[in-house]
């Protein structure tokens, strides 16, 4: 097994399957900014690199898959061109993912929250364990979720998407899969392996096969996502700029670090 560190994330490589884990910085993995643009650059390197036949995204053991934007940025935010920036940094994440000619696979244990649970949905596969939780609470927090609205609907339907986003819940690893948000739930203490023995196997594919299959699978999310950008924007502004999201973050950070 080769390791090699990218600051935030481990990645290592077994045969032709590519393990991604967020392992740096905290514990439950928040994404800012800059994380973003890392990971999307890594994504584009090994897009690129016909020895990776499937990728995986791990939080870590023990760790969060993601809790969601980087409060401790986010909560500085005015609404004018950081939100901007954050969102440009996101879209261009999930279009990399989306893009990208090599199947990648979620595995998903502890909190998948908000800008976590996007990722998640942008990827091809997601197996999820018993205990993981998984939430779009944006609303609650008094941020918009334009992104999250549509990425929900396309995924599990309007119903379902109207259920998470309206009473910011959560659900565990077996509500998820069933209601068609994740692919499989395992144990926890197999969810790793059970993400690598699929990776094998996917990996032992026709490449040429995947990537024009995969190409055409993501074409009309992809565009989605593109098209409700400027909306997302303009939306982020408005919310931003009021300032409450901004105070609920503070406080959350401070209960954190009390508790």
């Amino acid at each position: 097994m080769n390791i090699q560190q990218k600051t935030t994330f481990e990645i290592s490589v077994v045969g032709k399957v590519t393990l991604i884990e967020f392992s740096g910085g905290h514990y439950s993995n928040p994404f800012s900014t800059a994380r973003q643009i890392e990971l999307t650059n890594i994504i584009n390197e090994l897009s690129a690199n016909k020895k990776v036949g499937a990728i995986i995204f791990y939080g870590g053991e023990k760790r969060y898959f993601s809790a969601g934007g980087d409060f401790k940025e986010v909560c500085n935010f005015k609404g004018g061109k950081d939100s901007d920036l954050w969102l440009e940094a996101t879209l261009n994440l999930f279009k990399a993912v989306l893009a990208a000619p090599i199947p990648i696979i979620s595995a998903i244990d502890g909190h998948c929250i908000g800008f976590g649970l996007q990722l998640a949905l942008v990827t091809d596969y997601r197996i999820v364990s018993k205990t993981a939780s998984l939430s779009m609470p944006e609303l609650k927090v008094g941020i918009a979720c334009i992104n999250g609205t549509y990425m929900l609907e396309h995924t599990i339907g309007r119903m379902r998407m109207q259920k998470l986003i309206w009473e910011c819940g959560h659900w565990n690893g077996e509500q998820a899969y069933k209601h068609g948000l994740v692919h499989n739930v395992v144990e926890p203490e197999s969810l790793l392996d059970q993400a690598k023995e699929l990776a094998t196997k996917i990996s032992t594919y026709e490449s040429a096969a995947i990537g024009v299959t995969k190409l055409i699978m993501n074409t009309e999310f992809s565009s989605g996502l593109s098209n409700i950008f400027e909306q997302a924007k303009s939306s982020h502004r408005i919310t931003f700029s009021n300032g409450t999201a901004q105070k609920n973050m503070k406080l959350l950070l401070n209960k954190k670090k009390q508790g």
